[in-house]
């Protein structure tokens, strides 16, 4: 049972934006279907019908893990199978997200950094709805892990990392984010619980189809930057100089590096965890060579959920991302909207995004600091979420 606000939120205003929320989920639905088979979901049915034809999933362009062939079995069914289910969960994370946004802040100012980010955001519709591509289905699992952590359920959130691991691998970076705790404790329950499903998953997936399950890892280290990515922004200057090819050929110790400093930092000044995900999130995909905007579908699901821990500071970190949430708005209706309108994707988009995103990234980063930096510990969180 929901019960009415202190600050006069009444049941049947949470209930109408409940079902709003609902109408809004089963028109997407319905919508996702008639829109079929696009971009890169096209190349997810060649590789499932490839799998179900006895041949190896990653002999070809599969850069992903094992759960998104686990996924691909729902094609013996329709090609769209899949993609129901994936953006069924997205749709079911986001209700949830949005129950739990009522029941804890009520329908207040909040909600204008959910609407920029979720439902008003060009690139949340078109990637998750629209294309249906399996970022939406780790956005999902990402919104599961934070809503589980924060009622302490350490188990569920690292089942959530560990499936979210198994489908695109980068989300096992976000763990020692996730396990953060006040008085410089870790959760280890919650590390051990995401690493043994990610190993479980491998391990059984090498049973099933051999050690090409690790091809996407070496598929994602030899590949080379591209869209978004500073890397790929300056290589047409800088391509031929020595330092530069080391940092794109090693682009992966640049990533844990980054992630390491967040967490470091993080433990040290005592951020809350959630902050500190969000924050260790957005460096990641930072200074990841291969920019593809769908990456940042799960971050923007994740600049919401800072109101859930009813802090200033995360209230503060979510509106300084507001410039990048509107930012990925902008780049994905140019990219794939724009194409459509104009005829052409804009020359800024083809030429250098990277020179463009990368500096709002570095600017949104280090206002995130400036936010949720504090000379003392950090409090103690001192709600709990309704059940």
């Amino acid at each position: 049972m929901f019960e009415a606000r202190a600050d006069g939120e009444t049941q049947s205003n949470i209930r109408a934006f409940e079902l709003a929320t609902v109408f809004w989920s089963v028109a997407l639905i319905f919508y996702s279907y008639a829109c079929g088979v696009l971009f890169d979901y096209r190349l997810y049915v060649e590789q499932w019908q490839l799998m179900l034809s006895g041949g190896d999933p990653w002999s070809t362009d599969n850069s992903y893990g094992p759960l998104h062939n686990l996924i691909g079995y729902l094609d013996i069914l329709s090609p769209l199978a899949p993609k129901m289910l994936m953006v069924g969960a997205l749709l079911l994370a986001n209700f949830m997200l949005v129950r739990q946004l009522l029941l804890t802040r009520g329908a207040s100012w909040v909600f204008v950094v959910y609407g920029l980010a979720v439902p008003f955001n060009v690139l949340t519709i078109g990637i998750g709805i629209v294309f249906g591509l399996n970022d939406a289905f780790v956005a999902a699992l990402l919104v599961f892990a934070v809503l589980a952590r924060i009622k302490d359920r350490d188990a569920l959130t690292g089942l959530s990392l560990g499936l979210a691991a198994l489908l695109k691998f980068y989300p096992l970076l976000l763990v020692p984010l996730f396990a953060l705790d006040k008085d410089y404790k870790i959760r280890w329950r919650l590390v051990v619980w995401s690493i043994v499903i990610f190993c479980i998953g491998m391990l059984a997936a090498c049973s099933l189809w051999g050690i090409s399950v690790l091809n996407p890892l070496r598929f994602g280290s030899s590949r080379g930057p591209s869209f978004m990515s500073i890397f790929s922004a300056a290589e047409p200057y800088l391509g031929d100089q020595y330092w530069f090819h080391w940092l794109v050929m090693n682009n992966a110790v640049v990533v844990v590096v980054g992630v390491i400093f967040v967490v470091a930092l993080s433990y040290w000044r005592q951020i809350v965890w959630l902050e500190a995900v969000v924050v260790g999130y957005l460096v990641l995909l930072s200074l990841y060579k291969v920019g593809h905007q769908q990456f940042f579908l799960g971050w923007l699901f994740m600049v919401p959920t800072l109101h859930l821990l009813k802090l200033k500071t995360a209230d503060r970190l979510a509106i300084c991302l507001i410039p990048m949430v509107v930012f990925l708005s902008v780049l994905h209706f140019a990219f794939d909207l724009g194409t459509n309108l104009l005829g052409n994707r804009p020359e800024w988009i083809t030429t250098g995004e990277g020179f463009i995103s990368f500096p709002i990234e570095i600017v949104s980063i280090v206002l995130c600091f400036f936010a949720v930096w504090r000379g003392n510990k950090a409090s103690p969180l001192v709600h709990e979420l309704a059940s």
